[in-house]
């Protein structure tokens, strides 16, 4: 097992996957008319928040205890892993059926036949949870193919089919590009012989605490899908129309490329960190934590700056002239993503907690989204929700950094990392600040956002984050 090589294929399968979906949103959004646009997100809004309903926290589940139970090459040794499996294929169909239940009560969002509406949820649902059992078991390669298929097909077949723009049109593009997925991953997975892996645990983890951990985790995804997943979409529901809603899907797409960026440093590190505190590899721990979290914090700045100096650009360019209002959102949704750095902090904390701490602090979060969007919705808009997940997204970031101080022995990390991400926060949201209040060309911006990064560097390598004792990761 080599954390970097799963790190590798973990990152070549993020950006496979985030440019194709980039990619899917810029042709969609050029497509549909915005009205159109913002029903197609809306409705896979209300498709994620179905399954999480019913979802029991599987997906988590599946990359937190499987590289315990599974013993050798395959499922058949643990009886935990059967069981995990079993309540993915329940949690499939109870959410389905939720999802039809809910289209029968709102059949405005019924925007393709039902047949294709059906085929939608499945695709993206299974997908989810092939690619979190896939992790579990060590397969990033195969997740790494599964986003190549959905990656190659989801563009092309968008762009065939929206030559005579409708959502079924979109809709189906997107179901097909996630059958290829799922094929592509099951094939890798079954056809080519993966990596060794370590052995499991000599005493697997007790049915308690798999149950335990599940519940906290569904819960915890029902408050993330609600606090992350645009959960201010209920509340635009009544205040916004159509139009303003894709207008704030396309800030967050487009803001979503930081959060997306970032995960390429972290979407292997759950089941590393997992052996490595269970083993009592401290040392480890600590150079995972430091590592990660000052290179997504550099990588975060540099692409909140670019989002705030020239977002106003790459809106019309990318999207269209349409989404050119996007602007002020973007800029506060991107300075606040910058907190995307505490991820590896935060995955840590949910091992510690057996999922307590996550379920604590998106509730937190929950709280400042939904109460200050509900606030200030009603009199700016989108601009309320933007400055509430804004907010959301800062306080769960400190509250996470603080809490590692409950670790003696990462004390000193906690206090470094939450320095850290106060500088950056306020050089980009300097940055920001100045660059919306005074007309600068392009060549001015640029200069001043290189300047910002440097300055952001010399924070991270030379005040902040002196060199650890540990050493980058290799095994």
């Amino acid at each position: 097992m080599s954390l970097v090589k799963d790190t590798a294929f973990s990152a070549a399968a993020s950006i496979v996957g985030t440019a194709s979906r980039l990619l899917l949103t810029v042709i969609l959004a050029r497509a549909l008319v915005p009205a159109d646009y913002g029903r197609f997100v809306f409705i896979q809004w209300v498709i994620d928040l179905s399954f999480q309903l019913a979802s029991l926290g599987i997906t988590g589940s599946l990359v937190r205890f499987l590289p315990e139970l599974v013993r050798g090459r395959g499922l058949g040794g643990s009886r935990g892993a059967f069981w995990l499996v079993a309540a993915a294929a329940s949690s499939v169909g109870v959410g389905l059926t939720l999802f039809l239940v809910y289209l029968q009560f709102d059949p405005s969002r019924a925007v393709a036949p039902m047949a294709l509406m059906a085929a939608w949820f499945l695709g993206a649902v299974v997908t989810q949870i092939l690619f979190a059992a896939m992790q579990g078991l060590f397969r990033y390669d195969a997740v790494m193919a599964g986003n190549l298929g959905f990656g190659l097909c989801a563009p092309v077949l968008a762009l065939l089919w929206l030559r005579t723009p409708s959502v079924s049109a979109a809709i189906a593009s997107v179901t097909l590009a996630w059958t290829v997925a799922i094929v592509a991953a099951l094939a890798v997975a079954l056809l080519r012989k993966g990596s060794r892996r370590p052995p499991a645990a000599s005493v697997p983890p007790p049915a308690r605490q798999i149950v335990s951990y599940g519940l906290n985790l569904w819960i915890l995804a029902l408050l993330a899908n609600l606090v992350w997943s645009r959960g201010e979409f209920g509340i635009l529901r009544f205040h916004a129309s159509d139009h303003d809603i894709a207008v704030y899907a396309a800030a967050l797409s487009m803001t979503g490329a930081i959060n997306q960026g970032c995960a390429l440093l972290t979407g292997a590190l759950t089941p590393h960190l997992a052996r490595s505190w269970a083993a009592g590899e401290i040392a480890r721990v600590e150079t995972i934590l430091r590592t990660t979290t000052s290179i997504t914090l550099f990588c975060a700045a540099g692409l909140a700056l670019l989002l705030t100096g020239f977002g106003l650009e790459l809106a019309g360019t990318v999207l269209g002239h349409a989404y050119t209002t996007s602007y002020p959102v973007m800029c506060v949704l991107a300075v606040a993503a910058v907190s995307i750095a505490s991820g590896s902090v935060n995955t840590l904390m949910q091992i510690i907690t057996n999922g307590r701490f996550g379920l604590r602090i998106n509730l937190v979060a929950l709280v400042v989204l939904l109460g200050v969007s509900a606030a200030l919705s009603p009199f700016v808009g989108i601009m309320g929700a933007a400055i509430a997940r804004a907010l959301a997204q800062m306080v769960t970031a400190i509250a996470t950094f603080r809490k590692l101080r409950s670790v003696p022995s990462l004390r000193q990390v906690s206090h470094e990392a939450l320095r850290a991400l106060c500088a950056v926060l306020l050089v980009v949201g300097g940055f920001a600040a100045f660059v919306a209040n005074v007309s600068l060309g392009l060549g001015s911006r640029l200069a001043l956002a290189v300047l910002a990064l440097g300055i952001a560097m010399v924070f991270l390598q030379r005040v902040l984050f002196p060199r650890p004792s540990g050493r980058w990761v290799t095994t």
